[in-house]
């Protein structure tokens, strides 16, 4: 039986990005309705695509996370998504790049001998412990293929 893997941003620091850009794309929606009436159509149209675009960033931020399907790993980072079949899974390891996810974010090492960064378990995810229970998880989805 498949270990399963669903780790997703903490709700808190979910709730407050999705929250923060749907208020951003309220007001932009508020900017083009005052723009319809009384603005000019220049207006209207750098606020509809900004109300979008925000709308757009709050639907990725509530995405970003890492799951299991079967023998897949798919991993949502906010901007890219990535299907990692478990064959081409090394490991995972702890620590990450120098500039890009700085901090204690998982990467998964694939065999190719690159890496893919789980966004989800970055520096809002919690303590060194979580960083270890998600590590673990990972590590016994990662046996399943072998067990």
């Amino acid at each position: 039986m498949d270990a399963e893997i669903d780790f997703r941003i903490p709700q808190p620091f979910r709730s407050f990005s999705v929250g923060w850009f749907s208020v951003l794309a309220l007001g932009a929606v508020l900017s083009a309705i005052e723009a319809a009436m009384h603005g000019p159509l220049a207006v209207l149209l750098v606020s509809v695509v900004a109300a979008g675009l925000f709308m757009a960033v709050a639907w990725r931020w509530s995405r970003v996370g890492v799951r299991s399907d079967g023998g897949v790993l798919i991993v949502r980072n906010f901007a890219s998504t990535r299907t990692i079949p478990r064959e081409s899974v090394a490991g995972f390891r702890l620590g990450g790049a120098r500039f890009k996810y700085q901090g204690r974010a998982v990467r998964v090492l694939l065999t190719d001998g690159s890496s893919v960064v789980i966004a989800a378990t970055e520096r809002y995810s919690g303590s060194p412990v979580h960083h270890d229970e998600q590590l673990a998880g990972l590590r016994v989805w990662l046996a399943g293929a072998m067990g």
